[in-house]
């Protein structure tokens, strides 16, 4: 009992966790594992600010989800089927905003209540803000892309784009409601606070798929909401200019296969 208690005590993490930071390990837990090397040590770093570390159990680094659950305690775990909500985890707000950030708002969703899939970005560039448009930068391939997809002649005209994606059964939003940012890059993000989700899945019932527009929505996403069950979530290729690690190209090729694995 001795040695048990001393172990404990030189812990790097913790072994108690709420439902919603379980969650979020467990969903980066899933994408670790078929992950390559260097994907894999990104995402136990954050595994690891989340407050988990396997070494504190004697496990390796080969985990799964399995080991997790098998060597920690879950606290307030709600009942089957209820989801976390964003209110039961309040961001604090600054009472004085950062020199050089400017305060924005996020686009009400484009969806009709037949969606079937859901694309979410972080939070429209300036840009975007500026012609209040979805994706409005002219370096930004998205929306040539989803012309691409369906086979049909790429608009300029904003109200085809709308058309188009609700035709197909597209939702589209993004992950964050507002925030306070100096230009148009994710990584100047802050004070930011998430869109209404729970909320957004009751009056779209029939959607079974998230893809993400880039890392970083998916990581707010994960940061406040959580994965819910029922619900395939998949990252893609971000198609801002800013990706250039990923051709056009490759980027067509992973947003269409996904499109068409969802929509059959």
């Amino acid at each position: 009992m001795y040695l048990h208690n001393l172990y404990i005590y030189h812990m790097k993490g913790k072994s108690k966790f709420t439902k919603f930071e379980a969650d979020a390990i467990i969903a980066l837990i899933r994408k670790k594992v078929v992950a390559d090397s260097a994907e894999q040590k990104r995402l136990r770093d954050k595994i690891r600010v989340l407050g988990f570390y396997a070494t504190d159990f004697g496990i390796g680094g080969g985990y799964t989800e399995h080991d997790f659950l098998r060597v920690v305690q879950i606290l307030n775990k709600p009942p089957m089927g209820i989801k976390p909500k964003v209110n039961d985890h309040p961001i604090p707000i600054p009472l004085v905003r950062p020199a050089n950030t400017v305060k924005k708002n996020s686009f009400p969703p484009i969806s009709q209540p037949d969606a079937r899939i859901l694309i979410l970005g972080t939070m429209p560039g300036d840009r975007s803000l500026s012609l209040n448009q979805y994706y409005g930068h002219g370096g930004n391939q998205f929306w040539k892309i989803m012309f691409s997809c369906f086979n049909e002649t790429f608009s300029e005209d904003y109200s085809r784009r709308v058309d188009l994606l609700l035709k197909h059964k597209i939702a589209l939003w993004d992950v964050l409601q507002h925030c306070e940012r100096d230009g148009s890059s994710d990584n100047n993000i802050g004070h930011e606070f998430p869109n209404d989700f729970t909320n957004f899945f009751t009056k779209h019932k029939d959607i079974t798929a998230v893809l993400f527009n880039g890392n970083n929505a998916a990581d707010f996403y994960l940061r406040y909401i959580g994965y819910q069950e029922g619900i395939t979530f998949e990252v893609l290729p971000s198609t801002s200019p800013a990706n250039t690690w990923s051709t056009k190209e490759a980027k067509l090729q992973s947003w269409g296969n996904a499109i068409s694995r969802y929509l059959l």
